[in-house]
């Protein structure tokens, strides 16, 4: 059964049940209070009757006759085997003066009550019409069955017009629950439909998002997610392509120089250095392939020691000053704060987070530039930020540069040996001491141009990590 037939189900399921209660409640309560009302309604309608007598007659002669006459006591059947003239009664009145002495006694006469329970009807003044004086008060008392026939005639009478309700509102609410239905209902379809089509094609189009409410969400986190498939996808795609060009142009250079190396074409010691060079680039790619492996896992732990700020960011650049002069920039560490707390941090994971920042650095600037690394503590935190001169990161790419196999300039990546893994594995190493990156960069001036190599130009890269 489709969702729309199984939400429309439970909809006219409800409807019913609303209606069948509603029903139910109302005959309880109008079987339940009904005896009540009549008894008050007879009560008052004997109580007008006898002060319109009285305002007559001036006088309580004949009562016994008006009361008979006027069937104040809806006499019933005779009595069952009685042959004196005993009636069964469905109402008793006892009448009083002003002064309180009884006038009429229904229960003293031959009738009588019969055999069921009577309900006292309550007690009701009665008055001189034309001098507004009391004149006396009447009680009744009323037979339950007469009262439980009296209902159950009003309840028949009234079944064709309740059901007539009852299937009103049925319809009534029928409609919007119809139309609720499918509201509900399409969005969810059409997201079932798309989920069926991702798996087929592999790619779907955006679904439209028709309101604000959770299935807006939904619909909303779908396009979401299938907006980062495609882009987990695009970047697949990139990684077969670009860890097959990584894996395939160190081994045709190993294959090169290892022929002329055997046919004497190139000295073997300059063939073995390349064949080594090539060896180390192989082993970095699956070396970043396996930490990721490693942290997708869970297998991966840090070893976290306390370590002094100033101390590690000194070595680090110190570590890099080699790598900085080879490539004509500049490398330097800005003055540090006083009284730097010290961090909890697996210093071998760290310092491959701060090697790397300063390694992209120092790709991406052209010589004669200056990379600088800095810090600064707040309470609680510090932050150290690697800054280059470089030209600096486009704006639409500045987003993803922490996405796994992601590379903000394409056309560079085999000069730099970047294959894309360099900042997602920083991203991921900082966020497992409970930290986070992010990157700042300025890449166009006013007039919207990208000047290779300006001054003052550049990327910061700023880790924040809790202190110890």
């Amino acid at each position: 059964m489709s969702l729309f037939r199984r939400i429309s189900v439970a909809f006219a399921a409800i409807i019913v049940l609303t209606v069948l209660v509603s029903g139910g409640v109302d005959y309880v309560s109008t079987w339940k209070n009904l005896p009540l009302f009549v008894t008050k309604i007879h009560t008052e309608n004997i109580a007008a009757g006898l002060s319109r007598f009285y305002t007559l007659e001036k006088s309580w002669a004949g009562l016994d006759g008006t009361i008979r006459r006027n069937g104040y006591l809806q006499v019933a059947d005779r009595v069952s085997g009685a042959d004196d003239g005993v009636l069964d009664l469905s109402i008793h009145l006892v009448v009083r003066d002003a002064a309180g002495r009884t006038l009429y006694n229904s229960f003293a006469t031959l009738l009588r009550a019969g055999t069921d329970p009577l309900v006292k009807g309550g007690t009701e003044a009665l008055y001189d019409h034309e001098t507004g004086a009391a004149v006396g008060s009447v009680t009744t008392y009323i037979n339950r069955g007469y009262l439980e026939r009296e209902a159950a005639v009003y309840l028949k009478n009234m079944l064709p017009e309740r059901l007539f309700q009852a299937v009103l509102t049925a319809l009534a609410a029928a409609v919007p629950a119809f139309v609720l239905s499918r509201r509900i209902a399409a969005p969810i379809v059409s997201l079932g439909e798309a989920a069926q089509e991702i798996v087929r094609s592999g790619t779907v189009g955006e679904l439209p998002v028709t309101s604000t409410d959770e299935l807006g969400g939904m619909t909303s986190a779908f396009n979401q997610m299938t907006q980062h498939l495609q882009t987990q996808r695009e970047l697949r795609r990139r990684l077969i392509s670009d860890v097959s060009h990584e894996l395939g142009t160190p081994l045709n250079v190993i294959k090169l120089e290892a022929h002329g190396a055997l046919d004497q074409l190139k000295p073997a010691d300059d063939a073995f250095y390349q064949i080594m060079d090539e060896v180390n680039k192989l082993s970095s790619l699956v070396d970043d392939l396996n930490w990721l492996a490693e942290t997708d896992s869970g297998v991966l732990q840090l070893e976290k020691v306390p370590c002094r700020c100033e101390r590690f960011v000194t070595d680090e650049v110190a570590r890099w000053q080699v790598q900085s002069e080879a490539a004509g920039v500049r490398l330097e560490l800005a003055a540090l704060p006083r009284n730097l707390p010290s961090l909890q941090i697996d210093v071998e994971h760290m310092s491959r987070v701060l090697g790397n920042l300063i390694e992209n650095g120092l790709k991406y600037t052209p010589a004669g530039g200056v990379v600088t690394v800095s810090c600064r503590h707040r309470p609680g935190e510090v932050t150290i930020t690697v800054k280059d001169s470089g030209v600096g990161i486009m704006p639409a790419d500045l987003p993803f540069i922490f996405d796994r196999f992601y590379r903000a300039d394409r056309s560079r990546h085999v000069s730099t040996g970047g294959r894309g893994l360099g900042l997602s594995i920083v991203r991921q190493i900082v966020e497992m001491h409970g930290g986070t990156v992010w990157a700042e960069s300025k890449s166009h001036d006013e007039n919207g141009t990208r000047p290779e190599g300006a001054a003052g130009w550049g990327s910061s890269f700023h880790v924040r990590l809790p202190v110890a």
